[in-house]
């Protein structure tokens, strides 16, 4: 009977640490698409705001917009 409960314990440690593992690597995946994200939309504002002579009313509107469509996500005229 021991035998049998050390070799679930062993199955067991193994299934948590795949979880984990995944998790973890999960989390860094979501993290590097979000960076990428914002280095874009800045990229994208910086060029595109700049070029056009667009004041900053341009930014809260957009800001409002985005966030309308995108409310989990942190779009304050600031952020962009």
């Amino acid at each position: 009977m021991e035998e049998k409960m050390v070799l679930y314990n062993q199955i067991l440690s193994s299934c948590i640490s795949e979880i984990q593992t995944a998790r973890r690597s999960i989390a860094i995946k979501v993290n590097q698409g979000i960076l990428s994200v914002y280095w874009n939309l800045g990229k994208l504002l910086s060029e595109k705001v700049q070029a056009e002579t667009y004041g900053s009313g341009v930014i809260k509107k957009l800001s409002i917009d985005l966030k309308n469509e995108f409310p989990d996500m942190g779009l304050s005229p600031r952020n962009l």
